[in-house]
């Protein structure tokens, strides 16, 4: 599962179905504050070479009305959870993302 985000576009996710990964794809142009900032409109703060998601922005992005993907987004997550990438700021749960260039 990839959170696509580029300069010009909103971000998307893509590869929605696998559920063995989680990372945040930018072009290799994409600065650092450009990259900070396109975060920050799906609520995800950028921490170094990782990106913490709010899980409400992956339900939204991905198929919040799908009961089967829904149920394994919660694997997933119930899994990352358990390996220490999962935290809860001011009441959002989020998950950690490794920063991927492309």
């Amino acid at each position: 599962m990839h959170l696509d985000i580029t300069p010009s576009e909103p971000a998307r996710l893509s590869d929605a179905d696998n559920f063995r990964q989680l990372d945040v794809r930018a072009p290799d142009g994409l600065d650092t504050d450009a990259r900070r900032d396109r975060l920050a409109e799906v609520g995800a703060a950028l921490e170094g070479e990782h990106a913490w998601i709010p899980v409400r922005s992956l339900r939204d992005l991905g198929r919040p009305t799908d009961e089967s993907w829904t149920t394994q987004l919660d694997a997933m997550l119930e899994y990352a959870a358990g390996s220490g990438w999962v935290r809860t700021v001011d009441g959002v749960d989020q998950v950690r993302a490794h920063l991927t260039t492309l």
